[in-house]
């Protein structure tokens, strides 16, 4: 897991320099103790001074926790990715507040001694946040980073709840963790008075509202428009910057002020609404509720390269965002009007995205994207040709039109969602979003009845199921060949960038997850069975399969080659290896097709192999063309795999398993058993073939039978949903 942390970090914000050239009016990259340029305010309800600041602190010595897949690491700070390239220094500004053993909210505001700034600027830095616990965070782990213009510097920011109890100016506030009920805040204060909270919620004025529901985006929620901003697992919680470098921005551009974090324009304050008290600059920190954090050391932010630009023409980016068909209908609730999309029939021949642009339109600029939603790449829509689109020079829109596949499955409804990538890149070359961040299209199954199920499960009767969405492993018996091995329940799949298995309709991102000689360095398998299950008679097992193996392909990484495995007529209290104590009908199928055998059958602990005339390929090498019929190729990793992993790349040939959803089966009826993959067969066998238990339990399992260990454990495992 530490690994893939740095990896997803570095890569994320490698798209995301901010590096618009202007000129410099005031700059501190915290490289040195440069305090002494610095007026620092802190207040606190109890009076007591409650917060530290710490300049040219080395934050490389600083730990957070980071949760993923249920499991908690400790980290080192990493270096700000967006350093000059020749800087070697982790040192940045560090701040706490509400610390001591005395609770009582507290807050600290740092400005520039005798900055003066007149005309049209900007205020930019990068920050951390860190926070004790979880997402969402843990005790007291609500603390929030300040930062504005047009401060008189002699008043400190000071929050209390969600209101301010003093500071002047047009200020912003956002907390690290989303466990505030407002999370991206506004206030304005004329120093006389205290500032006046500008509530999205009653005065509807400066957020950006990225879904169209006619209300501004001021907080963090699962599943909510601001999680586009700052996904999991680029940050702990999405929707917030907690745990994570950010690039931040606040402009003064006559009397309106714009908010913007990672290229998205968070909040705009415009003239009849902005305040300015003075004319200089803030950073700062704030704990708005007494409770204290615990563990304390754990909440705190970086401040690093800091500097306040005149901004002329040319120096604030573009903004771009895309569009689809639709119309405004008024909400019955709220009386709002709401944004909705015109629905898209799976039997039409595009989707068509419609990209904009304002501001300086004199130089072609090209626009990242990225597709998300519970319709899938490769089985709803193709893949397209380029994760970017190019406005041409004076172009103020460009389009991209994704190509439909329309399939004869019976489906539910599904939604293409593309979002658009900040890239930052170079000067002149950047923009920025708002409300049009990304779009999303609902997609309609155009009535077909679905594919056929294998003529032996006509009339077939459910008699038990499990789709994995909960932890029910005190309801599987597990066993392991050696603690080389786990087994994850209600794993949420989604945080390596899988989509839902279509046995689910794509209601959930659940399932059981098997790993297998992730570090000794030896052959290593593990099985599961549902607790007190006995099966007898004609039945069938059916289940969605996905294999995920380390890159790139298609011939895959070092020690790539692992097995999924499954099973009927078992006692369910061993590992299958095909010894003594093997029993029932059961198989393995590899996902890369590494291994000179992979699709293998067994009856019992009998191997079949080729000669035997079971498998209908008559082969059981993955280059076979009846598997590559049946596996056709271009599967590649989940995009977010490669952002990740750049070994993630390249993609599958025909007859490899790997990286896609796979409905299979094993049918029991009478004397015969048949395995079937995506409804057509790989293997009939039969007692005739070798004698075996057809009644029993079930299983499901992974196993390396090799000692190589992959070069890649984050990405070698097996999935299985929707027993």
């Amino acid at each position: 897991m530490q690994t893939k942390f740095f990896l997803s970090l570095a890569v994320w914000v490698s798209l995301t320099n901010l590096s618009l050239q202007a000129q410099s009016l005031f700059s501190d990259s915290f490289d040195e103790d440069r305090s002494a340029d610095w007026i620092i305010y802190d207040d606190s309800v109890d009076g007591v001074s409650d917060a530290t600041v710490q300049f040219a602190h080395d934050y490389s010595q600083d730990q957070f926790a980071f949760t993923m897949g249920g499991e908690t690491q400790y980290f080192k700070v990493p270096k700000n990715p967006y350093d000059p390239f020749a800087s070697v220094t982790t040192k940045g500004l560090k701040i706490s507040v509400n610390s001591d053993d005395q609770p009582a909210e507290s807050s600290v505001s740092l400005f520039p001694k005798g900055l003066n700034v007149d005309g049209d600027h900007a205020l930019r830095f990068h920050m951390f946040m860190s926070y004790n616990g979880p997402a969402y965070g843990g005790s007291g782990s609500t603390e929030l980073a300040t930062m504005g213009v047009g401060h008189s510097g002699e008043l400190v920011a000071f929050l209390r709840g969600n209101g301010a109890l003093d500071g002047d100016g047009t200020f912003f506030a956002v907390s690290g963790e989303g466990g505030a009920s407002r999370d991206y805040r506004a206030y304005v204060g004329d120093g006389f008075g205290e500032p006046e909270f500008l509530d999205e919620q009653t005065d509807r004025h400066g957020f950006t509202d990225m879904d169209g529901d006619g209300v501004g985006e001021y907080n963090a929620y699962g599943g909510g428009p601001m999680e586009k901003v700052f996904p999991f697992p680029f940050h702990e919680t999405a929707g917030t910057p907690g745990k994570g470098w950010v690039a931040v921005e606040v402009r003064r551009i006559g009397e309106e002020v714009t908010w913007v974090m990672d290229g998205q324009i968070i909040a705009t304050i415009s003239t009849d609404k902005s305040l300015f008290g003075g004319n200089n600059i803030m950073i700062g920190y704030t704990d708005p509720f007494s409770s204290i954090a615990n563990p304390g050391e754990e909440n705190f932010v970086i401040f690093d390269n800091l500097e306040v630009v005149s901004l002329g023409q040319g120096d604030v980016p573009s903004l771009v965002g895309v569009q689809v068909p639709g119309e405004s209908v008024e909400n019955p609730d709220s009386g709002l009007l709401q944004f909705q999309a015109t629905p898209v029939s799976e039997d039409q021949d595009a989707v068509v995205f419609t990209f904009t642009r304002q501001g300086d339109l004199s130089q072609p600029l090209d626009v990242r994207f990225r597709l998300e939603g519970s319709a899938r790449e490769g089985a709803d829509y193709e893949r397209p040709q380029s994760q970017s689109v190019r406005f041409e020079s004076g172009a103020s829109e460009t389009t991209l039109s994704l190509q439909l596949i329309n399939d004869e499955e019976e489906e539910l409804d599904e939604s293409i969602v593309l979002v658009i990538d900040w890239n930052g890149t170079e000067p002149g070359a950047g923009y920025e979003t708002a409300s049009g961040k990304y779009a999303q299209v609902p997609l309609l199954d155009d009535g077909d009845v679905g594919a056929p199920l294998p003529d032996l499960l006509a009339g077939a009767t459910e008699i038990y199921s499990e789709d994995f969405d909960t932890d029910v492993s005190n309801d599987w018996m597990i066993n392991q060949s050696s603690d080389d091995t786990t087994a994850t329940f209600a794993y949420d799949y989604s945080v390596d960038g899988i989509p839902p298995a279509p046995g689910g309709k794509g209601e959930t991102t659940l399932g059981l997850k098997f790993t297998a000689n992730e570090m000794e360095g030896a052959a290593a398998h593990i099985m599961a069975s549902p607790s007190g299950q006995y099966f007898e008679g004609d039945y069938a097992v059916v289940f969605d399969l996905w294999m995920n193996v380390n890159g790139p392909l298609p011939g895959g990484g070092g020690g790539s080659t692992e097995f999924a495995a499954a099973g009927i007529g078992t006692s369910g209290d061993h590992v299958q290896v095909a010894d003594d104590a093997s029993d029932g009908a059961w198989f393995l199928v590899t996902g890369e097709g590494g291994s000179s055998r992979d699709f293998r059958f067994f009856l019992g602990n009998d191997y079949l192999m080729d000669n035997r005339g079971v498998y209908m390929a008559g082969s059981q090498d993955a280059g076979h063309p009846y598997y590559a019929t049946l596996f056709p190729e271009g599967k590649t990793a989940p995009d977010l795999q490669v952002f990740e992993f750049p070994s993630q790349d390249g993609a599958t040939v025909g007859g490899q398993v790997a990286f896609q959803w796979i409905s299979v089966q094993l049918i029991q009826k009478g004397d015969s058993i048949t395995w079937s993959m995506n409804g057509i067969d790989v293997v009939k066998a039969s007692q005739s073939d070798a004698s075996y238990a057809d009644d029993g339990n079930v299983f499901l399992g992974y196993s390396d039978w090799f000692a190589s260990l992959s070069d890649n454990e984050f990405m070698s495992f097996g999935l299985f949903d929707n027993l």
